[in-house]
């Protein structure tokens, strides 16, 4: 498990006031502009290879996203990120300019290879799927369904079309068989009836962001899941899913929000090792956070009664 982590000069973060400390379940709040994409992404690249999904290295990912090749502060310098993972601590450095695709030659001084995975006694075969960073937005599904279909073979036989549509069919009131990606459609079985083919993009616009997640999910298999904005296109009855499948998998999920959502989403759900991080951003773009356990955050809800602006007031969003 990553335990720590603690940034220095990257992207639109100049420091951290402290190391953070993680759970096997963290939410990140915070509103726009408070380091929460930062953060995520920077945990994402610590670990370097390739993208799992796409092929991809890591920094050429975050490049694409972003539009910006440069993750230094300020855009000059060099970033750092501190981190402790099962005990064993480390630290890795970053350039100011990503100028080949090679991660490890160039754009990192130290990556964490798999020889420290094994010394930190994390038990992983494929140190490319430890980590996998998602964000919900449109064109990100969109692009990782098209990144999954040249992985189809893999993923059918790993099962993971078959299992996300089952959990498609618990959010949804309908049953799927499973997802067809060569032609991107799912298999739907009306009782009685018989089974007929949806285009994956007309099941809606939260399924279908789900899905490639799903399928990347259960074919992969990552230790650590970064969710990036995990509220997008989410009601709230889905939400909870979402939130309870990820409790009932073998891996550290670390997700973002700004959504009051997540959080009663988050307390029906109750992780066993579960917190929520606060994140704000002083004028001088020092990262500070403020940590609550999930009883702590359940004491607050129950606070605010059925007014979200209590809420809203307290973790500034």
């Amino acid at each position: 498990m990553l335990e720590s982590i603690n940034i220095r000069e990257f992207r639109g973060i100049k420091r951290m006031e402290s190391s953070l400390d993680l759970t096997d379940f963290s939410i990140i709040l915070g509103r726009n502009n408070a380091g929460k994409s930062s953060f995520m992404e920077a945990i994402y690249l610590l670990f370097g290879g390739n993208d799992p999904v796409s092929g991809r290295d890591r920094f050429s990912r975050i490049k694409s996203m972003r539009g910006n090749n440069n993750l230094s502060y300020r855009y000059d310098g060099k970033g750092s990120i501190s981190y402790q993972i099962n005990g064993f601590p480390g630290k890795t450095e970053m350039n100011s300019q990503i100028r080949k695709i090679e991660i490890g030659k160039l754009n990192t001084s130290r990556n964490i290879r798999p020889s420290d995975l094994r010394h930190a006694n994390l038990d992983f075969d494929n140190s490319d799927a430890l980590t996998m960073l998602f964000h919900s937005s449109y064109q990100e599904s969109k692009n990782m369904l098209s990144d999954l279909q040249s992985s189809r073979q893999r993923i059918e036989r790993e099962g993971g079309h078959v299992r996300a549509a089952e959990l498609i069919s618990e959010c949804v009131g309908d049953e799927y068989t499973e997802i067809y990606l060569e032609s991107l459609e799912a298999r739907k079985k009306p009782s009685g009836e018989d089974p007929y083919y949806v285009k994956i993009k007309d099941l809606g616009n939260g399924v279908a962001r789900m899905i490639p997640i799903f399928m990347a999910i259960e074919t992969y298999e990552p230790k650590i899941l970064l969710w990036d904005d995990i509220s997008t296109s989410l009601h709230p009855s889905l939400m909870r899913m979402v939130l309870r499948w990820l409790n009932e998998k073998d891996m550290q999920v670390i997700a973002s929000t700004h959504s009051i959502d997540v959080l009663s989403a988050l307390l029906d759900v109750m992780p066993d090792d579960g917190s929520v991080h606060q994140f704000s951003k002083s004028e001088t773009d020092v990262l500070s956070h403020n940590t609550l356990s999930l009883s702590e955050l359940e004491i607050l809800m129950n606070d605010a009664g059925l007014d979200p602006r209590f809420l809203s007031d307290e973790f500034e969003l």
